[in-house]
Parts: C-alpha cells; sequence; structure tokens
C-alpha cells in the first residue's frame, strides 16, 4: 500500500506555479434548463477536487478573444436530443448535452462529459480492461462498440478503478471479470455519480495542484516530522478506498493518506514559505503522517504503528525523545 501511495508523488510544489486557467462556454440559450444546475455543479466540484485548474464560467457560445484553454457546452445537433458526447472542432472540446438525456444521472453525466473535455478516457478503454473486465459488444453499431474496446495507447494515471465516474454500468455488454478483489467494494452495477478518489489523484496528477486563494482556497502545510503536505480540506468523505467509513473527513493521516492533490507531491521547494510548520505533539492527527496503531488497523488489521522506523520524533518536547502515538 505504502509503495503504490508512493508511485503518485510526482509533482513539485512551489511558490511560483499557478492553476491552469479553463474557459467553460455555455451556450445557455440552447442548452436545455434542466443541465444548467448541474453543470455548475460539476464545475464546482472539480474545482475542489483539483486545484491545478481554474475554470471561468461564461454564458457565451463563443470564448474571450484572449481565451487559450476553453471547453464549449451545449448543442453539437439539434437532432440527437436523447444523446450525450464530447467531441473536438479545430482541436477545442464541444460537450454536447441532449435535453431528453436520463435525467437521474444528468449530475454524473455532466462531470464525466467535462473529465473527457479535459482529456480523459472511459475506464474500458484501458489497455488492461480484459483483466476486470468481460466485453462483448456483439449487436452494438460500431459508434458505440469502440467505447468499450481496449485501446493500447490509452494513458494510465491511477490502477483500474470500477469505482470511477469514467466507467459505464455494467449491462450485456460488460459485465465485471472474477479475480480481483477490487469488485468486492462495488455493490451494484450502476455508474456513480461522484468522482472517485483515483478519479481526483488523476485530476492532480494530470494538473499540478497550486497554492490558491481563490474561490477554493489551496494552502497545504509541511509537516516537519514527515516532510509531507496537508491541506486540512475537508474533501475526504467519499475516497473509495478500502477501509471503514472515515474517522475524519479532513485531510490528514487518521484516514491513512493525505488527500489527492496534497498526495502527489514529492519535492518541496522553499517548503516553510507555504505557511507555519506544523510540529510534532504525538498525537494521531495531520502533523504526524503516519497513523497511530488503532487508526492503521482499519485499513490493515496487523498494522502497528512501531512498524515505522524511526518513528517521529515528538518536536514539542524533546527532539532527542522518541514519541509514542495515541490515538484521538
Amino acid at each position: 500500500m505504502r509503495i503504490y501511495y508512493r508511485s503518485q508523488h510526482i509533482h513539485t510544489f512551489d511558490d511560483n506555479s499557478v492553476p491552469m486557467k479553463v474557459e467553460i462556454c455555455v451556450e445557455k440559450d440552447r442548452l436545455h434548463i434542466k443541465w444548467h444546475d448541474h453543470i455548475q455543479t460539476a464545475i464546482n466540484k472539480i474545482s475542489i477536487a483539483a486545484p491545478g485548474i481554474q475554470f471561468i464560467r461564461t454564458d457565451s457560445k463563443e470564448p474571450s478573444n484572449e481565451s487559450t484553454n476553453y471547453i464549449k457546452i451545449g448543442i453539437d445537433n439539434p437532432i440527437l436530443k436523447d444523446e450525450v458526447y464530447t467531441c473536438f472542432t479545430n482541436g477545442y472540446p464541444l460537450v454536447h448535452l441532449g435535453e431528453e438525456w436520463d435525467g437521474n444521472s444528468k449530475a454524473g453525466t455532466s462531470i464525466h462529459e467535462i473529465l473527457h473535455a479535459l482529456g480523459f478516457g472511459h475506464i474500458m478503454e484501458r489497455f488492461d480492461s480484459n483483466l476486470y473486465l468481460n466485453v462483448k459488444t456483439d449487436g452494438l453499431d460500431s459508434n458505440h462498440a469502440y467505447q468499450y474496446t481496449s485501446n493500447p495507447s490509452y494513458g494510465m494515471l491511477t490502477r483500474f478503478d470500477p469505482f470511477s465516474i469514467m466507467m459505464y454500468s455494467e449491462n450485456d455488454y460488460m459485465k465485471r471479470a472474477e479475480g480481483d478483489k477490487i469488485w468486492d467494494l462495488k455493490k451494484g452495477p450502476e455508474r456513480l455519480q461522484e468522482m472517485s478518489e483515483l478519479d481526483k489523484v488523476a485530476l492532480n496528477l494530470m494538473y499540478k495542484p497550486c497554492k490558491s486563494n481563490s474561490e477554493y482556497p489551496y494552502s497545504p502545510v509541511l509537516s516537519e516530522s514527515t516532510n509531507m503536505l496537508y491541506c486540512g480540506r475537508d474533501v475526504m468523505k467519499s475516497h473509495n478506498q478500502n477501509v471503514p467509513p472515515t474517522i475524519s473527513s479532513k485531510c490528514g493521516p487518521n484516514i491513512w493518506a493525505n488527500c489527492p492533490s496534497c498526495r502527489v507531491f514529492k519535492d518541496l521547494k522553499n517548503s516553510y514559505r507555504f505557511g507555519t510548520t506544523i510540529l510534532s505533539d504525538g498525537v494521531c492527527g495531520p502533523d504526524q503522517g503516519i497513523p497511530c496503531t488503532d487508526c492503521g488497523k482499519q485499513l490493515k488489521p496487523d498494522y502497528s504503528y512501531t512498524d515505522f522506523n524511526p518513528i517521529p520524533v515528538n518536536r514539542m518536547t524533546d527532539d532527542s525523545t522518541t514519541s509514542s502515538m495515541s490515538s484521538d
């Protein structure tokens, strides 16, 4: 598990990085009113999950002259009222949202299609999808069959994720393959309507998180005892890991890992400029980076805090004294 998390640490955090600005042009006059709130909610959720993206929403058909990154959301073909898809015109994405699309999935579909526009493919298209899925596309036309077809060029940022919002519902054309224990955690065949934790990790791997004091602040603090970042944001309620419901929903080690945004950093530059460095107090919490024995057992029954060597020093008392961590 530690190796798996470590493999996600690819970015360097510094004060000079700025979020990528992405203009979202919502063709409000042509788009059915039932989509409007779902689109805004999707924008908000992705903004919170990915501090490296700064969305600028406009209710106009065309982007502003100074915009270099933009997504259009509206109608590509008026005849296709019961379909949704993302296509590209002049190299830029256009999200088509048909007015007769299933109302119960408009929330998840809005996130799904914006993620397509940001560069994400379907989970079924991974080159290793045959290890996890049984796919039979007999009876599907070519316009739909390709969406279930493994693509050798599919770029993988995380492991296979059945919880991903980029995964279709299991149906007559696609069913789960036996063997991988990850399926034991997913109860039904439906596609989920929220981003999974690994969706959020992938977003942060693709779009480097940046310190921001904008509408959704992100200002992580360095732990002196672990040299890891924790932002303290209330973002860990739905993390789809092999643990019971979270003990805490804030970014910190009492639910095993820091949040997907903080987790992707491997190197820190000018680290003490980010804010006050947290001093270890020997109590299970975000200043330690390692769960206490009680919290760690929620993930791994034979976990023990004493397995880690060296055990972090209690900076609040004596730098030469080893702390014994208590559960809080």
